[in-house]
């Protein structure tokens, strides 16, 4: 699964997701990639359902995190 986030919605969102990307997250492979500075794209790989759910929850609840904090400062 692959989740594009605009640039322009959350400038530096790559340095925030960068530490967690590349790793494996129980039985997931999460990575990170630009595409000419306008997207970036949050690449899921899991083997099963039950681990996409997980690591979509886990992405999920990061990007709400990001977007409160956004709207605060």
């Amino acid at each position: 699964m692959e989740l594009r986030i605009s640039e322009e919605e959350m400038p530096g969102i790559d340095a925030i997701l960068l530490p967690d990307m590349g790793t494996e997250v129980g039985r997931s492979k999460v990575s990170l990639r630009r595409d000419g500075g306008e997207s970036i794209y949050v690449s899921l790989r899991c083997p099963d359902r039950s681990s996409l759910r997980a690591s979509l929850g886990m992405l999920t609840r990061l990007l709400i995190t990001v977007k409160r904090v956004y709207e605060e400062v």
